[in-house]
């Protein structure tokens, strides 16, 4: 899955906003507005954190990590 999915994903089944979603991954709205709609790929710290707030149950494609 892609890391973008996996956030829409987890966002749709946890009800939450993409601003409530960036607060609990310490990053900034935008970062994740830009991930999910415009598709940017994170960074390497980026994709960690986000990685951290998903959890083991969404299996991320490893060319996910960030660049």
């Amino acid at each position: 899955m892609e890391l973008k999915d996996a956030i829409v994903l987890y966002r749709a089944t946890h009800n939450i906003s993409m601003k409530d979603f960036a607060a609990k991954c310490g990053v900034s709205g935008q970062t994740i507005y830009n991930i999910e709609t415009v598709g940017q790929k994170p960074s390497k710290v980026t994709a960690v954190k986000i990685k951290l707030v998903l959890g083991d149950e969404y299996q991320i494609d490893p060319d996910e990590d960030g660049g």
